[in-house]
């Protein structure tokens, strides 16, 4: 919506503009108009609405035409305002686009900038501080200003009222409650509600003081002071008139002095008398202070003579010396002792003795030179020849000593003695006198005793005893000290109510010693343990016994301590009974009151007025904003006091503020503690705020504006500008403008205290009250088959449903139909399975504060299929060979770390290759992720195999393979082990395979076991006729001897060889056992025999 101007001239020229924006942004122009330059000015927003922008061009094209068309961000689409003049005002803070388009005929160009207009609004804010006049009916307040700018001030309500005034201060106020308004700048009033409380008035006059340094021996120089009575201050001007009653008959002089102002709470008044040769006379005072209230001193002494006064200044050892003061005398001063002991000389203490003197202050001694005790007489006469005389007395102080004697407690028949003597040092202690316990031989010198100028002596026989003590004056006193007898005490017991509501604790001591044994003998019901109950264990280290959370009732306690006294205790448990909240909040204008009546008794009770930091959540001082650590007893640094049982008037914190209740309690067998009640916390908050502004499209009523303000009900609602022009609209108490025509309007609203607060809207741009912005769907991505009873966070679409709206202002909420949500019922929780698949929730959102309408917006919950990879664990690059990892068909997206996007990638390192596959679902996807570990590997390189055989069936197979590989073996080809020896082999041929377990190739060898026949039968019968190795062939190399028994060679013959038939040169050889040698093609060499049977 565009806030234009509307004549038929402008209508045409914003066409052409409109159209050639849209040529502009969809072809190419080519324009014969010249660049120009565009500036753009601000003024920041010092009040609500009252930002502005200045746009200037230079550099255009003769005869051509500006028009400027101005957005706010984030809505660059909709201009705010077009326009051809040259400012735009009332805008808010924000940040502005500014197209300026130049157009001659049908040609046009545009330059735009972006400008940023800043809140630099400081918020109004004083503090009122009241005196008493010295007028007993009137009082007097005073606005002191520590934020903003005030320019006008008003009482609006109380007892009196002021109209508006420049001044800050108020004066003649009866007691009473005010309602203060303190305007600024911006026309915005602040009212706060003050209680005026005055105290009766009246104005005292002090006799006379003469100052010091008189000059004139005619006349005299006297001060008497004004002081106005507690609480109240002086009232200006001041009048004075002195009435002078001269000695001889002398006629009264009369003299009249005003003081237009001067200090609130003591006003010194000096005054030149006359001097009638020495004679004193009298004089009378009247005061008149503003309100024409008379105050009089009569009979007032003027003594013209001088004054003369002493003061002793102590040294060490009761020695002084003297100090003279001399006042109503003129200088210089002379000095004449009429009177002094016999050993004084004046001019040994003061070298200037006697005189002249012209210091009014005259020392007599020092600190090193005392002067002797006795009567000091002493006149003193000044420059006219006045006297005056004084007494000085200095005699001995006799000081008496400090004597302290205790018993050792439990029974003991000896103590503890201490002696000291007041400001000075105990040097000599001798002890005279002493009960017969005493072993020590009298007088006993017992001066090594003295610590510290203190005599302490422990072990002492109890009786009587008379000490000589001599100090380090050398003073000496007779000082008789008693060691009292062991008497035993009762047990204290001091009970204080529970941290828990019912519960009390109670400490158990005895003046003995330590306790050390306490059991409870007797308890009310609901006591939970058995008795008696030995609760010892909640003796702690001091001797001292606690025990807390005790139900209310009667108790009794039975004790021993450490000297072996056995006690009954008894108690009662009143339990502490809190009040909820025994407290009354009064709310006012600007300040509140708190009257606090806690009848729930505590022991130490205080109450304290803390606040809530906001951004943190910390209790903090209210004023000072320092922070209270919980659990710690409260003070005045973090922490105002409240007194309970009166009302503290005129507090102006704002915010959350809590009152905290602090008393003392006990913890079993830990000691005292410090309990905490939180009343229930209270908002406040000070003058009236137009918090927003609002369209109501969600009623179908767009050009209805709604004005959000908080301050003090009822509240007035107007306007009292539109696009700058005075424009009056009074709405009464209805905040809802209906049907408004698009313009800027400045709204006025005013509360019940007065308050008044304004602010400038373009309702164009208002936002709506409630919007439901679309979200989108939510996919949620599940194994296969699953696609019901899924979990949605639902509050994850908060957010995108809010848009630009406040998560504070506004609540949403889900649904399982429009009209549950229409009807705000059966909210769905936030995490929510779904029913169906797609299944459609209804978001609502309603504004916290306003309850006029809400805002509905539809989306699909959607469960699609994850994709399934089937990776393997580990795949192999073959002898140093290439492979091709595929991560399987059918998705739409592939992405490998290597960057490839394709379903397969060929690779001939080692190493990790992860793979994400998705499948898309509109905008949304479901994927799955997964990593090839590539290993390298090959077939065996080396290979050696070793054989154990000549037995008929333990023979066995030895395989040594290497390589980059992992072997496995076998000697069938089917059936593999990683073991690489066989074992209880038969002989026979053997083929040896070794594969690479990863799948990279595998060889095979030939192997033979072999082993001799036992026996041959050389019969003919074509079965068993040779003797021969079976399998020889095998070694083609290998060479066998045949012996008889006696060692003969028969034969020989290899590997190939058909064997033995059992002759010699050709000759049938007898049935008997023959030996053998063979010699095997490795090196081996095997021996045996067997047998030939014919």
């Amino acid at each position: 919506m565009l806030h234009i101007n509307n004549t038929i001239k402008q209508r045409k020229q914003l066409s052409k503009i409109w159209t050639g924006i849209l040529l502009l942004f969809c072809l190419p122009v080519f324009s014969q108009l010249g660049d120009f330059d565009l500036q753009l000015t601000k003024t920041d927003e010092s009040c609500l609405g009252n930002g502005s922008i200045t746009f200037s061009v230079t550099n255009t094209t003769p005869l051509a035409t500006i028009v400027y068309m101005v957005y706010k961000y984030p809505n660059i689409v909709n201009p705010i305002s077009v326009l051809e003049t040259n400012t735009l005002g009332s805008l808010n803070e924000g940040t502005y686009k500014v197209i300026a388009t130049q157009t001659l005929g049908d040609d046009f160009n545009s330059q735009e900038q972006d400008i940023i207009i800043t809140k630099v609004i400081i918020p109004l804010a004083y503090d009122i501080t009241a005196t008493n006049q010295n007028c007993s009916q009137g009082g007097t307040i005073t606005i002191t200003t520590t934020s903003g700018t005030a320019q006008f001030y008003e009482i609006a309500s109380g007892p009196v009222l002021r109209p508006q005034q420049t001044s800050n201060v108020f004066e003649d106020l009866p007691e009473g409650t005010y309602n203060i308004r303190v305007f600024n700048e911006c026309g915005e009033g602040v009212v706060t509600t003050y209680t005026l409380l005055l105290n009766s008035s009246s104005l005292s006059i002090s006799q006379a003081v003469y100052p010091a340094g008189q000059t004139n021996c005619n006349s005299i120089e006297a001060i008497n002071t004004i002081t106005p009575s507690a609480g109240t201050s002086i009232g200006y001007p001041i009048t004075v008139r002195y009435i002078i009653h001269p000695p001889n008959g002398v006629p009264d002089i009369i003299t009249t002095e005003t003081f237009a102002s001067g200090p609130a709470d003591s006003l010194p008044v000096p005054h030149i008398f006359p001097q009638y040769a020495g004679q004193p006379y009298s004089y009378d005072i009247e005061v008149t202070d503003s309100c024409n209230s008379l105050y009089e001193a009569s009979n007032l002494v003027m003594n013209p003579m001088p004054v003369v006064t002493s003061s002793l200044t102590p040294v060490p050892c009761g020695k002084f010396y003297f100090t003279l003061n001399i006042s109503s005398a003129v200088a210089p001063y002379t000095i004449n002792f009429l009177d002094a002991p016999a050993n004084f000389n004046p001019a040994n203490f003061n070298a200037s003795s006697p005189g002249p003197f012209t210091d009014g202050v005259i020392d007599y001694g020092s600190t090193a030179n005392v002067v002797p005790e006795g009567t000091y007489e002493i006149e003193v006469t000044d420059a006219c020849g006045r006297k005056a005389v004084t007494i000085v007395v200095i005699e001995e102080i006799l000081l008496i000593p400090v004597v302290g004697a205790r018993n050792n407690g439990c029974y003991s028949d000896k103590g503890k003695i201490t002696i000291s003597v007041p400001a000075r040092n105990v040097v000599t202690a001798i002890i005279t006198v002493a009960p017969p316990g005493y072993t020590g031989t009298l007088p006993h010198n017992v001066s090594g005793f003295i610590i510290n100028g203190i005599f302490v002596m422990t072990d002492m026989p109890v009786g009587t005893y008379e000490f000589k003590i001599v100090d380090d004056c050398g003073d000496e006193y007779i000082v008789q000290v008693i060691v009292p007898p062991f008497q035993a005490e009762d047990f204290t017991a001091t009970v204080k109510e529970g941290c828990a509501p019912g519960s009390g604790g109670v400490e158990i001591s005895s003046p003995n010693g330590s306790l050390t044994q306490i059991t409870l003998t007797s308890a009310p019901s609901e006591f939970s343990e058995s008795l008696p109950y030995n609760a010892s264990q909640y003796i702690v280290s001091n001797g001292k016994f606690y025990i807390g959370g005790l139900p209310e009732g009667n108790y009794n306690f039975s004790g021993t301590d450490a000297c072996g006294i056995q006690q009954s205790v008894p108690i009662t448990i009143q339990g502490y009974q809190p009040a909820p909240n025994p407290f009354t909040f009064s709310p006012h204008c600007g300040s509140f009151d708190i009257t606090l009546n806690d009848a729930a008794s505590a022991f130490s009770a205080t109450y304290w007025l803390q606040k809530q930091d906001p951004a943190t959540g910390t209790w903090t001082h209210p004023a000072t904003g320092a922070p209270y650590i919980e659990g710690s007893l409260p003070d005045s640094s973090n922490s105002i006091s409240i007194e309970n049982g009166v009302t503290t008037h005129n507090l102006i914190y704002t915010g959350t503020l809590r009152i905290l209740k602090s008393f003392q309690s006990v913890v079993s067998g830990v000691g005292e503690t410090n309990c905490f009640q939180e009343f229930d916390p209270f908002n406040f908050r000070i003058g009236l705020e137009i918090a927003n502004a609002y369209r109501l499209e969600c009623l179908g009523t767009p050009n209805d504006i709604y004005i959000e303000a908080y301050g003090i009900p009822p509240y007035t609602f107007e306007i009292t500008e539109k696009d700058g022009e005075p424009f009056s609209l009074n709405n009464g108490t209805n905040n809802i403008f209906s049907d408004l025509e698009i313009g800027i309007y400045k709204f006025r609203v005013e509360d019940a205290c007065g308050d008044v607060a304004q602010s400038i809207f373009n309702v164009s741009v208002l936002p709506s009250l409630v919007t439901a912005n679309d979200p989108g769907d939510i996919l949620m991505c599940a194994d296969s088959g699953a696609i019901t009873n899924q979990e949605f966070n639902l509050a994850l679409q908060t957010p995108g449903v809010l848009g630009e709206q406040s998560p504070g202002r506004y609540t949403v909420t889900y649904h399982a139909t429009a009209a549950a949500a229409q009807n705000n019922t059966d909210p769905l929780p936030e995490v929510y399975n779904n029913l169906t698949n797609p299944q459609t929730v209804y978001a609502r959102v309603a504004h916290n504060g306003i309850d006029i309408c809400r805002a509905i917006v539809p989306f699909q919950l959607r469960v699609s299929q994850n994709p399934e990879l089937d990776i393997p664990s580990e795949v192999f690059i073959c002898n140093e060979g290439t492979l091709t990892l595929d991560a399987g068909n059918g998705y739409d997206y592939y992405s490998w770390s290597t960057g490839a996007t394709t379903q397969t990638i060929i690779v001939d390192s080692p190493g990790d290759y992860s793979v994400t596959v998705r499948n898309y679902y509109d905008d949304e996807f479901c994927e799955a992720a997964d990593t090839f570990l590539v290993s390298t590997s090959a077939e065996a390189t080396n290979v050696s195999i070793d054989t154990e055989d000549w037995t008929d069936d333990r023979n066995s197979i030895i395989i040594t393979a290497t390589g980059t590989g992992d072997y496995e073996y076998s000697l069938d080809g089917t059936t593999y082990q990683s073991d690489n020896v066989f074992g209880g082999l038969v002989t026979g041929v053997y083929t040896v395979y070794i594969r690479d377990v990863n799948g990279c190739g595998f060889i095979e060898r030939e192997v033979v076991l072999l082993n001799y026949p036992k026996f041959f039968t050389p019969n003919g019968d074509g079965v068993n006729d040779r003797w021969r190795i079976q399998y020889s062939t095998e070694e083609p190399d290998m060479v066998l001897f045949i012996y008889d028994r006696y060692g003969k060679l028969i034969t020989s013959f290899d590997g190939m060889n058909e064997g033995w038939d059992g002759t010699y040169n050709g000759e049938r050889l007898p049935s008997t056992d023959y030996w053998f040698v063979a010699n095997r093609e490795d090196g081996r060499v095997f021996k045996g025999h067997f047998a030939m049977k014919r």
